[in-house]
């Protein structure tokens, strides 16, 4: 057997790859979500699958649903993911390893219902739907016991594309488009129990369409708000303590925040990091060649996870996983920064109505495999020397291209083996 000086990929002082990958997996449903892990890594959920990817990039577990996933989120138990979007939606909770804890079919008011955010508060989980009432979409609050059963629901009287909503000063708020009359930004504030305290029109236009154009996060006592290219720090009364905008009519959306910053995701391919001001400290772009259309991103074990659909292959998913340095070889500057702008919020009438929802049948997951092609992987990784053994599984360069044997010519290689992953050195 020839033998081959190699670097052995370690976990000392970094993870798996050092500052992370691209990989491509596929997927016959354009919309992918993901969430944070407790220990490391992320889960992510698209089309009939829902898995946990490593640091690495290699899949920890995964598991098959009985219709398109909609939703994956963490809580203290592990993971709830939630499929369906008619008026019949599953729930399933997941374990850390991603056995099955319960799973049941949930009966909403609406006709459609499509969920957009949950959060675990006061020991329940709160779901955030968008719910097809009276011939437009509501959004709607749905609160469980983390045993699955119905605490109370509530929808709101204001129609328009729903999108996110974060634990906020005792309540909750609710961030919303308004499609009937001037696409304005609408936010809806509420107690513990879904009872509404405030509403406002914030003055802030958004052209765009669809459910993937408003984000928010919460820093101290500030709340962080994003849609199409307005940029917004709020107080708890949501008045506007500054407002900005990105000049190139960027869609921004913040989607994890980590100490005083921020992160966010632009329409394609592009992820950014800010302070609490509103300064860009670093601004990137990820191989660009696969046309990746950001649906959302995490922060995780000290870690960016963002996932979206690769426009370059057909029906497949992106990930991408990146220190919080922004670095990776297949990354390249992005011009992007913000200009102080200005909002004029106003006061609005929104009202709360409870609405009934019943839990039907016990539903589960069932096993399933998954596998994430590497397209693009750093090299400044923690590093030990041994001979390699063993067949080579997968091999690539430390550009991301894939060979199908370790090339006979000098250069830098990563191999894949069932003993594990390796750098190679080819002199």
């Amino acid at each position: 057997m020839k033998k081959l000086y190699a670097i052995v990929l370690t976990f000392i002082g970094t993870p798996l790859y050092g500052a992370g990958f691209v990989g491509v997996g596929h997927s016959n449903y354009w919309r992918t979500y993901v969430a944070p892990s407790p220990d490391s890594g992320a889960v992510v959920c698209t089309g009939y699958r829902v898995f946990k990817v490593n640091p690495s990039g290699s899949v920890a577990w995964a598991r098959s649903l009985s219709s398109y996933c909609e939703g994956v989120f963490t809580y203290a138990s592990g993971y709830v993911v939630v499929d369906g979007y008619g008026s019949d939606v599953h729930i399933h909770s997941l374990a850390a390893d991603g056995s099955e804890q319960w799973g049941y079919s949930y009966t909403l008011p609406g006709l459609y219902n499509n969920v957009r955010e949950m959060t675990s508060s006061g020991g329940n989980l709160i779901f955030l739907f968008e719910s097809y009432l009276s011939s437009v979409y509501y959004p709607l609050l749905l609160s469980l016991t983390t045993s699955g059963n119905v605490n109370w629901a509530k929808s709101y009287s204001v129609p328009g594309l729903v999108n996110t909503f974060v634990p906020y000063d005792g309540g909750y708020v609710i961030g919303l488009l308004d499609t009937t009359y001037s696409r304005d930004l609408v936010l809806i504030k509420t107690d513990a129990s879904g009872n509404v305290s405030l509403a406002r029109t914030m003055g802030a236009y958004a052209s765009t369409s669809g459910n993937i154009t408003i984000g928010m996060a919460v820093v101290g006592s500030n709340l962080f708000v994003s849609s199409d290219y307005n940029l917004m720090k709020l107080d708890n009364s949501l008045s506007v303590v500054w407002a900005k905008r990105e000049n190139t009519y960027y869609l921004a959306r913040i989607e994890a925040s980590e100490g005083a910053n921020l992160y966010m995701a632009g329409d394609w391919d592009e992820i950014f990091k800010i302070d609490t001001s509103g300064n860009v400290i670093w601004s990137k772009e990820y191989a660009s060649s696969l046309s990746i259309s950001l649906h959302g991103m995490v922060l995780s074990g000290g870690r960016l996870y963002a996932v979206g659909e690769a426009d370059a292959y057909t029906d497949s998913i992106a990930v991408v996983s990146v220190g919080t340095d922004g670095s990776l070889p297949c990354a390249s500057h992005y011009n992007l920064s913000f200009v102080s702008s200005s909002v004029s919020p106003s006061n609005i009438t929104v009202s709360a109505q409870s609405q009934s929802v019943s839990k039907g049948s016990s539903v589960s997951t069932g096993s399933a495999s998954y596998t994430i092609n590497l397209q693009c992987i750093a090299t400044d990784v923690g590093e030990t020397t041994e001979n390699l053994c063993g067949k080579p599984v997968e091999v690539y360069d430390a550009s991301g291209r894939r060979y199908e044997r370790l090339p006979d010519r000098p250069g830098v290689y990563f191999v894949r083996t069932p003993r594990g992953t390796k750098k190679v050195i080819r002199r």
